[in-house]
């Protein structure tokens, strides 16, 4: 075949394709981005509460909710890491209840309110963070993409050009650009798929790991010993 100035109008046509599909991944893998720094903040700020109870009188429950806090995160990554259940994770959130019952002799109402606010919170950045691990892809759009970057190399093999070394060069571009397109659309769909072996472009869970390194800081510097509540800490 030769080539044709329709081939111009095609090529352009899978890239705007691709690019939509790209915008609409990318999208949703910027609001992933948020989520685990979100998590951290509720319970940091859970812990401020804690804390300030904490500087009044050291009651055991209050140390107690650290922990509990401290285990939350432990099992957020986890469930990240696809190693615990949403439904576990859930109900774990919603078990601080039973300490926030027993901080109204400790703090103020507003205070209470606030934890309970964050932890609303808490939950609620984790059911998004499922919907986006869970809820597939426009998976017409994909197959439309994939298959129009078939058909584009295919038309592009039966072409005839001169010169042909150069001819060969603007294929290769053109190839190299749709199949890292798909592979980068692909990748970008699940902004959660954590394995042992590549995390790099993945969403950072450093937020939550710090908000564990801070808070074992904070509590030894108050003089809190952790490990007497729980033997891991």
């Amino acid at each position: 075949m030769q080539v044709n100035p329709l081939l111009t109008g095609i090529i352009s046509g899978n890239l705007f394709i691709l690019g939509f599909l790209l915008n609409s991944t990318l999208r949703d893998y910027k609001e992933a981005e948020r989520i685990p720094a979100g998590m951290a903040t509720s319970l940091e700020t859970i812990f401020d509460e804690c804390e300030i109870m904490l500087s009044k009188k050291k009651e055991p429950i209050v140390i107690e909710a650290v922990q509990h806090l401290l285990e939350t995160e432990k099992l957020c990554t986890s469930w990240f890491y696809k190693k615990a259940h949403t439904q576990e994770v859930l109900m774990h959130i919603s078990d601080f209840n039973r300490y926030l019952e027993k901080f109204e002799p400790l703090t103020q109402a507003n205070f209470i309110v606030r934890m309970k606010n964050e932890q609303n919170n808490l939950r609620k950045h984790l059911i998004q963070a499922n919907i986006l691990r869970d809820t597939p892809f426009y998976e017409a759009s994909y197959s439309i993409a994939k298959i129009s970057v078939f058909f584009l190399l295919a038309l592009l093999t039966v072409l005839s050009a001169d010169p042909f070394y150069e001819y060969v060069l603007y294929i290769l571009v053109i190839v190299f650009i749709n199949i890292f397109l798909v592979s980068l659309i692909k990748d970008l769909d699940d902004p959660f798929e954590y394995n042992e072996s590549d995390i790099a472009d993945e969403v950072s869970l450093k937020p939550l790991s710090d908000f564990t390194t801070r808070s074992k800081a904070r509590m030894k510097k108050s003089r809190v010993k952790l490990s007497k509540y729980h033997p891991s800490i």
